[in-house]
């Protein structure tokens, strides 16, 4: 019994941690977006749960990609990525959209994906999120 205790103690403190280093990172990606947008930050911050990740800066190129399920919509993708995901661009509002690729879980009423919103500097912040 001691030593599960031990276990879920040492669980506990590591979760901790890890969610410490976890804020700390978003804290820092979040204030480096705010301070490369020409749009309000509020628009970004819609799209932010307690289930998003900062994964990258990136840059896009427009594709040819047409999706039956939204035909009118224009698809890009990471520029240099043989791998890239096909992001559809939505709602666009000026200076301000995003780019989104999503799929659905085995219920599908969760869903992933990954989110792109555009820097002043013509890359795009990349956040994974999942609900």
């Amino acid at each position: 019994m001691k030593l599960t205790n031990k276990m879920m103690r040492d669980f506990a403190k590591e979760e901790k941690i890890r969610l410490a280093n976890e804020k700390i990172i978003k804290d820092k990606e979040l204030e480096y977006v705010k301070n490369h947008i020409d749009y309000d930050f509020e628009l970004i911050e819609d799209f932010l749960n307690d289930e998003w990740m900062h994964e990258s800066y990136v840059e896009v190129e427009e594709t040819d990609y047409k999706s039956g399920a939204y035909p009118s919509y224009t698809f890009y993708k990471e520029k240099d990525n043989e791998k890239s995901l096909f992001y559809m661009k939505q709602d666009e509002d000026g200076k301000y959209h995003n780019m989104v690729w999503q799929t659905t879980g085995c219920c599908e009423d969760d869903y992933s994906g990954y989110l792109l919103f555009p820097l002043n500097d013509g890359k795009y912040w990349k956040i994974s999120y999942s609900c």
